[in-house]
């Protein structure tokens, strides 16, 4: 008797439910990091603070803040609470990728492509986060379905006016939907060129560009404050480099303080078997020039555009951000996998279950975030009303101050400049003024130094300015995060 085969809408319900067990499972383990807690502390922010920009999040556009701030009223600020506005997000976004995919590869295709997906570490790993990536991944696939329906019939209009919401919504998201929609742009341009296309395409785009210009006073604050959109200043090149990897296997099967050789071997494999398809992909497409032209700029524009960004004016990519193209990566890997012979087509698939799951088992089993929830459990039983907690970057201290419930006064180190470079300069909270505090610490009789991924700088800045009268007490570590005491030479312990 044959086996029945799933139809394709029980495939994809299967893969939706999957896909949202593992974006829900053990959703609270981790505590927030520092964008996290910025998030967190945005969504308390009056609505219209954050509609006019008056308050924002450095160089991210809105809409993920305004979203929590509803969310938060609804169902609490518990860090499950706000992550679940996220998973939400991801789970949604699971059968737009067979929607889009089903019309640029095949119905078969898309249904890998909907299975990696679903199943990727790396869209967990951000669907269990609360910042805009899964967000803006949904309003991208969005935009995607509706300009692909509406190019195939572009005398309705609703799916222009679809495609016009979505795209500026999702500029509203992340600043990175600039390059989705160019990407989009030009395909429509070289591919679809009558006038029955490019007409309603115009007017789409006229249409989001007015409901993006209030933001347009913000935007240029944003760009106009220096160094208010770098990012990864120092490794943004790595994040580029290790975008294929992290794409399909995520952050948590190599990274920092996990490149032990069987995880190097791993990561070899992972990158043969995503990649390679990815490549076999573009081979399988090549009767297909217009879904493959999609494909490779959706890919290029978010990652290669930023990239170049990089190099030529200010470090300005990391992989979470890139997240956005993430998608077409699945297709391109999906008709690379459908295209196979059975035998490698087994052997691909095997390769990409083992790594993908290593991955999965990582996350889900250890600590990967800072794990700023023990860090401030353990100094709330430790430290004493009258100690001075210091932190070696001004960040850290709102992470820590999420979980915090003790007494002790909080200084937030900041770089100095000019005639400043050289002095311990911190401040009280954001918005107040930094102020030299060399004197007031030299004073203090016990002072906790607070360090995340610790600046080696900084480190010798204090014990020359100040470790010479203090002397090293206890200390505890954490995910990411070091707490020492230094206790004054004339002080009791």
């Amino acid at each position: 008797m044959p086996v029945p085969v799933p139809t394709p809408v029980a495939a994809v319900a299967v893969l939706w439910i999957a896909g949202a067990v593992l974006r829900v499972l053990r959703l609270g383990t981790q505590s927030f990091w520092y964008d996290e807690a910025v998030s967190a502390k945005l969504s308390s922010a009056p609505a219209w603070d954050l509609v006019t920009g008056r308050v924002r999040d450095l160089g991210n556009p809105p809409l993920h803040n305004l979203v929590l701030h509803g969310w938060a009223q609804l169902f609490g600020g518990g860090d499950i609470a706000l992550r679940a506005s996220s998973v939400l997000a991801g789970v949604l976004a699971i059968p737009l990728v067979f929607s889009v995919a089903r019309r640029l590869i095949g119905e078969r295709p898309a249904l890998i492509a909907t299975a990696l997906f679903a199943l990727s570490p790396v869209e967990i790993y951000f669907a269990q986060e609360t910042r805009t990536y899964a967000l803006v991944t949904l309003l991208a696939l969005a935009g995607f379905d509706a300009l692909l329906r509406a190019l195939e019939r572009p005398e309705r209009w609703r799916w222009w006016a679809v495609y016009a919401v979505a795209t500026a919504l999702c500029c509203y998201g992340h600043y990175y939907a600039f390059f989705v929609a160019m990407g989009q742009v030009l395909f429509v341009l070289v591919y679809h060129r009558r006038r029955s296309h490019l007409v309603p395409m115009a007017i789409a785009l006229i249409a989001a560009a007015v409901m993006y210009a209030p933001w347009l006073p913000s935007l240029y604050a944003q760009m106009t404050t220096k160094g208010n959109l770098s990012r990864s200043a120092d490794s943004w090149y790595m994040h580029g480099a290790i975008s294929p990897l992290a794409f399909a296997v995520g952050t948590t099967l190599i990274w920092k303080g996990m490149a032990a050789a069987p995880r190097m071997a791993l990561a070899a494999l992972a990158l043969a078997a995503f990649g390679g398809c990815a490549l076999y992909g573009l081979r399988a497409l090549r009767d297909h020039r217009r879904e493959r032209a999609l494909l490779v700029l959706w890919l290029l524009f978010p990652v290669g555009m930023p990239l170049l960004v990089s190099a030529l004016l200010f470090p300005f990519y990391t992989i979470r951000y890139g997240l956005v193209a993430a998608p077409a990566y699945y297709m391109l890997i999906a008709a690379g996998v459908a295209a196979l012979r059975p035998k490698l087509k087994t052997a691909a698939v095997a390769a990409m279950l083992l790594t993908g799951g290593v991955s999965l088992a990582t996350y889900f089993t250890i600590r990967v975030k800072h794990d700023w929830r023990g860090a401030a459990a353990w100094l709330d039983q430790h430290a004493q009303p009258g100690d001075l907690l210091l932190f070696d970057a001004d960040f850290n201290e709102l992470s820590y101050a999420r979980y915090a419930r003790g007494p002790q006064h909080h200084l937030r180190m900041l770089p100095g400049t000019g005639a400043d470079r050289d002095h311990l300069m911190a401040t009280e909270h954001a918005g107040i003024p930094l102020r030299d505090v060399g004197a007031d610490l030299a004073s203090q009789p016990r002072i906790w130094v607070i360090s995340s991924d610790g600046d080696p700088a900084f480190e010798r800045m204090w014990e020359t300015r100040i470790g010479a009268g203090h002397t090293r007490g206890e200390a505890a570590s954490f995910r990411g995060i070091e707490a020492r005491l230094w206790t004054a030479e004339h002080a009791s312990p």
